[in-house]
Protein backbone atom coordinates (compact mmCIF):
# COMPACT_ATOMS: atom_id res chain seq x y z
CA UNK A 1 0.00 0.00 0.00
CA UNK A 2 1.28 3.47 -0.92
CA UNK A 3 0.44 4.93 2.51
CA UNK A 4 3.17 2.79 4.05
CA UNK A 5 5.77 4.63 1.95
CA UNK A 6 4.64 8.19 2.71
CA UNK A 7 5.99 10.15 5.63
CA UNK A 8 4.15 13.31 6.57
CA UNK A 9 6.33 15.98 8.14
CA UNK A 10 4.88 16.84 11.53
CA UNK A 11 7.80 18.67 13.12
CA UNK A 12 8.31 22.23 11.96
CA UNK A 13 10.77 24.88 13.12
CA UNK A 14 9.21 27.03 15.82
CA UNK A 15 6.41 24.59 16.65
CA UNK A 16 8.23 23.24 19.72
CA UNK A 17 7.19 19.71 20.65
CA UNK A 18 3.83 20.12 18.96
CA UNK A 19 3.25 17.71 16.06
CA UNK A 20 1.34 19.45 13.27
CA UNK A 21 0.89 18.55 9.61
CA UNK A 22 1.08 22.17 8.43
CA UNK A 23 3.10 25.24 9.11
CA UNK A 24 1.60 28.70 8.57
CA UNK A 25 2.26 30.54 5.30
CA UNK A 26 3.78 33.55 7.00
CA UNK A 27 7.25 35.06 7.02
CA UNK A 28 9.05 37.92 8.71
CA UNK A 29 11.76 40.13 7.24
CA UNK A 30 14.54 42.13 8.82
CA UNK A 31 14.20 45.93 8.97
CA UNK A 32 15.61 46.35 5.44
CA UNK A 33 13.30 43.68 3.96
CA UNK A 34 16.35 41.97 2.48
CA UNK A 35 16.51 38.86 4.66
CA UNK A 36 13.87 36.46 5.95
CA UNK A 37 14.42 36.17 9.70
CA UNK A 38 11.55 33.77 10.46
CA UNK A 39 9.03 31.67 8.56
CA UNK A 40 6.08 29.44 9.38
CA UNK A 41 5.64 28.63 13.06
CA UNK A 42 8.86 30.48 13.88
CA UNK A 43 7.15 33.83 13.25
CA UNK A 44 5.89 35.34 16.51
CA UNK A 45 4.11 38.49 17.57
CA UNK A 46 7.42 40.28 18.22
CA UNK A 47 8.34 40.13 14.51
CA UNK A 48 7.16 43.45 13.13
CA UNK A 49 7.72 42.93 9.37
CA UNK A 50 5.35 39.98 8.92
CA UNK A 51 3.63 38.97 5.70
CA UNK A 52 0.88 36.40 5.35
CA UNK A 53 -1.60 35.51 2.61
CA UNK A 54 0.96 36.70 0.04
CA UNK A 55 0.29 33.71 -2.19
CA UNK A 56 -3.18 35.17 -2.88
CA UNK A 57 -1.40 37.82 -4.95
CA UNK A 58 -0.13 35.13 -7.33
CA UNK A 59 -3.69 34.70 -8.60
CA UNK A 60 -4.02 36.29 -12.03
CA UNK A 61 -7.44 35.46 -13.45
CA UNK A 62 -7.87 35.22 -17.18
CA UNK A 63 -10.35 37.54 -18.89
CA UNK A 64 -12.87 34.72 -19.15
CA UNK A 65 -12.64 34.17 -15.38
CA UNK A 66 -13.39 37.76 -14.43
CA UNK A 67 -17.16 37.40 -14.11
CA UNK A 68 -17.24 33.98 -12.46
CA UNK A 69 -18.68 33.45 -9.01
CA UNK A 70 -15.42 31.78 -7.92
CA UNK A 71 -13.42 34.82 -8.99
CA UNK A 72 -15.72 37.18 -7.09
CA UNK A 73 -15.34 35.04 -3.97
CA UNK A 74 -11.57 35.03 -4.47
CA UNK A 75 -11.52 38.82 -4.70
CA UNK A 76 -13.39 39.04 -1.40
CA UNK A 77 -10.80 36.75 0.23
CA UNK A 78 -7.91 38.74 -1.20
CA UNK A 79 -9.11 42.09 0.15
CA UNK A 80 -7.01 41.59 3.29
CA UNK A 81 -3.78 41.96 1.30
CA UNK A 82 -2.93 44.10 -1.68
CA UNK A 83 0.16 44.34 -3.86
CA UNK A 84 0.84 47.77 -2.35
CA UNK A 85 1.29 46.12 1.07
CA UNK A 86 4.23 44.01 -0.11
CA UNK A 87 7.73 45.03 0.93
CA UNK A 88 9.08 47.82 -1.26
CA UNK A 89 10.76 46.44 -4.36
CA UNK A 90 9.31 42.93 -3.96
CA UNK A 91 6.67 41.23 -6.06
CA UNK A 92 4.27 38.48 -5.01
CA UNK A 93 6.62 35.99 -6.72
CA UNK A 94 9.58 37.37 -4.72
CA UNK A 95 7.78 37.09 -1.37
CA UNK A 96 6.45 33.62 -2.20
CA UNK A 97 9.96 32.52 -3.19
CA UNK A 98 11.28 34.03 0.04
CA UNK A 99 8.84 31.78 1.93
CA UNK A 100 9.45 28.68 -0.19
CA UNK A 101 13.27 28.98 0.06
CA UNK A 102 13.59 28.12 3.79
CA UNK A 103 10.82 25.53 3.37
CA UNK A 104 12.87 23.87 0.61
CA UNK A 105 16.03 24.06 2.72
CA UNK A 106 14.22 22.46 5.65
CA UNK A 107 12.93 19.62 3.46
CA UNK A 108 16.45 19.08 2.08
CA UNK A 109 17.86 19.00 5.60
CA UNK A 110 15.30 16.36 6.67
CA UNK A 111 16.02 14.25 3.57
CA UNK A 112 19.77 14.59 4.01
CA UNK A 113 19.61 13.62 7.70
CA UNK A 114 17.36 10.66 6.88
CA UNK A 115 19.04 9.26 3.78
CA UNK A 116 22.47 10.88 3.67
CA UNK A 117 23.81 13.50 1.29
CA UNK A 118 25.50 10.99 -1.00
CA UNK A 119 22.32 8.98 -1.57
CA UNK A 120 20.24 12.14 -1.92
CA UNK A 121 22.60 13.56 -4.55
CA UNK A 122 22.04 10.51 -6.74
CA UNK A 123 18.25 10.81 -6.67
CA UNK A 124 15.88 12.67 -8.97
CA UNK A 125 13.30 14.27 -6.72
CA UNK A 126 9.81 15.46 -7.55
CA UNK A 127 7.96 18.05 -5.52
CA UNK A 128 4.21 18.60 -5.51
CA UNK A 129 2.77 22.01 -4.67
CA UNK A 130 -0.96 22.50 -4.34
CA UNK A 131 -2.81 25.49 -5.77
CA UNK A 132 -6.46 26.53 -5.66
CA UNK A 133 -8.61 24.83 -8.30
CA UNK A 134 -9.66 28.10 -9.88
CA UNK A 135 -6.14 29.33 -10.60
CA UNK A 136 -5.43 30.19 -14.20
CA UNK A 137 -2.42 28.97 -16.14
CA UNK A 138 -0.87 32.40 -15.52
CA UNK A 139 -1.25 31.96 -11.77
CA UNK A 140 0.23 28.48 -11.94
CA UNK A 141 3.18 29.78 -13.97
CA UNK A 142 3.88 32.39 -11.27
CA UNK A 143 3.81 29.65 -8.64
CA UNK A 144 6.25 27.56 -10.70
CA UNK A 145 8.51 30.60 -11.04
CA UNK A 146 8.46 31.22 -7.28
CA UNK A 147 9.37 27.56 -6.62
CA UNK A 148 12.21 27.78 -9.13
CA UNK A 149 13.54 31.01 -7.61
CA UNK A 150 13.32 29.37 -4.17
CA UNK A 151 15.75 26.69 -5.34
CA UNK A 152 13.43 23.73 -5.82
CA UNK A 153 15.63 21.46 -7.87
CA UNK A 154 13.96 18.59 -9.63
CA UNK A 155 10.53 18.23 -11.05
CA UNK A 156 7.91 20.57 -9.57
CA UNK A 157 4.33 19.48 -10.18
CA UNK A 158 1.33 21.63 -9.44
CA UNK A 159 -1.83 19.87 -8.30
CA UNK A 160 -5.11 21.54 -7.47
CA UNK A 161 -6.17 21.40 -3.84
CA UNK A 162 -9.29 19.28 -4.59
CA UNK A 163 -7.14 16.80 -6.55
CA UNK A 164 -4.73 16.57 -3.62
CA UNK A 165 -7.61 16.00 -1.20
CA UNK A 166 -9.04 13.27 -3.44
CA UNK A 167 -5.65 11.55 -3.68
CA UNK A 168 -5.28 11.74 0.08
CA UNK A 169 -8.68 10.13 0.58
CA UNK A 170 -7.99 7.48 -2.03
CA UNK A 171 -4.55 6.45 -0.75
CA UNK A 172 -3.95 7.45 2.86
CA UNK A 173 -7.16 8.29 4.71
CA UNK A 174 -8.16 5.53 7.14
CA UNK A 175 -11.83 6.49 7.00
CA UNK A 176 -12.05 5.67 3.28
CA UNK A 177 -11.61 2.09 2.13
CA UNK A 178 -11.37 2.30 -1.64
CA UNK A 179 -10.63 -0.87 -3.55
CA UNK A 180 -10.09 -1.69 -7.20
CA UNK A 181 -13.40 -0.95 -8.94
CA UNK A 182 -14.60 1.54 -6.29
CA UNK A 183 -16.21 4.76 -7.48
CA UNK A 184 -15.09 8.07 -6.03
CA UNK A 185 -16.82 11.43 -6.44
CA UNK A 186 -15.17 14.63 -5.35
CA UNK A 187 -16.96 17.94 -5.15
CA UNK A 188 -16.03 21.47 -4.26
CA UNK A 189 -18.70 23.42 -2.39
Amino acid sequence: MIAEHIEVLKRWPGAGNQAVEKTPSVLAYDNDFTKVIAWGSSVSDHHKNQFAHFKLLLHRPTNSDSASVDDLAWKLQATSIRASSLPRGKTAVDVTADYLRPLYQYIQQILSNTYGEKFLASQTLSYVITVPAMWSDRSKALTQRAASEAGFNGKVLLVTEPEAAALYCATICDEVDLRVGSKFLGTSL
